[in-house]
């Protein structure tokens, strides 16, 4: 008699241990599993923030390379004007438009350039002298 009460002495508490490791087993999963979602989160969030980085860079080089691209134009024909033209430029696209403004009684050649480069879009405004001309 007394061997079976320890028997099932030992089985009730190999029970009760099985559950404790069950449970400490089942919390790390969980622990686990929701530090994993989390840190899967953030490394998404870092990728798509590198990404929108690159892509307003790229537009920005896009419209600056234009703008003095266009600058060397009106360099080489003083007389260049266009109303409004697109061209394309390291994987984006660049429209522009040049032509004359007055700012404070200077007669100045306005360039506007609109770089788009995936869904980004830069616009770069630049003013500069007519080229030949002397300022006193």
């Amino acid at each position: 008699m007394e061997e079976i009460n320890i028997t099932k002495k030992y089985k009730i508490k190999g029970f009760f241990v099985a559950k404790y490791i069950m449970f400490f087993v089942l919390g790390g999963m969980v622990t686990y599993g929701i530090s994993n979602i989390n840190q899967n989160s953030t490394i998404n969030q870092g990728t798509q923030n590198s990404v929108d980085i690159f892509a307003n860079s790229r537009a920005q080089v896009i419209a600056n390379s234009m703008v003095d691209i266009l600058l060397m134009r009106i360099s080489d024909d003083p007389t260049y004007r266009e109303t409004r033209a697109t061209e394309d430029h390291f994987g984006g696209k660049a429209t522009y438009i040049v032509k004359d403004a007055f700012i404070e009684n200077d007669s100045l050649i306005e360039i506007t350039v609109i770089a788009k480069f995936k869904d980004v879009k830069t616009i770069v405004i630049r003013y500069t002298e007519k080229p030949g001309e002397i300022k006193e």
